[in-house]
């Protein structure tokens, strides 16, 4: 699985061109193989930063003495295995309907391309985005933020100018 890793990472010429490696758009670690798979590519290139928010918190906690010091590890709350992150003293990022409720958290929005999730040692809040279903609260709260200006993530979209 490593070779695999690191012959999709070479063939894309990610490693030589990028400082930092996010694992992982959309997925998940499946396995405890996979994970400890993608901890010793992080190890093999100690000088670049490998990045990825997870819901695998068993997988994660499980292995964490596999995990490099280059390799950043954020749990997404909102998962089954939530209580792994008071337990493991795990770093987290929460979904937040508002910047209010970020701030009575007490958490630092993520307001660019994942900076805090890379270069940040604490616990922070990101702001709802994506697709919501038409007429949730959630759905609300995204109308509420788009009208303060928020235009959700992507490189160069993270807040209306």
């Amino acid at each position: 699985m490593v070779a695999l890793i690191e012959r999709s990472l070479v063939h894309k010429n990610i490693v030589e061109r990028c400082a930092r490696v996010r694992i992982h758009v959309s997925g998940d670690f499946f396995s405890a193989e996979y994970f400890r798979a993608w901890c010793q590519v992080a190890a093999a290139h100690p000088d670049k930063v490998f990045y990825a928010y997870t819901k695998s918190l068993k997988i994660w906690s499980e292995n964490r003495e596999w995990v490099p010091s280059n390799f950043r590890l954020i749990a997404s709350k909102g998962g089954v295995w939530d209580h792994l992150i008071a337990e493991h003293g795990l770093r987290y990022a929460e979904v937040v309907f508002s910047r209010a409720q970020a701030e009575a958290l007490g958490l630092p929005i993520e307001e660019a391309e994942d900076e805090l999730a890379y270069g940040y040692d604490g616990n922070f809040a990101l702001l709802l985005h994506g697709q919501q279903e038409a007429g949730t609260p959630s759905a609300k709260a995204l109308s509420a933020l788009k009208a303060d200006g928020w235009t959700g993530y992507g490189k160069g979209h993270a807040k209306a100018a």
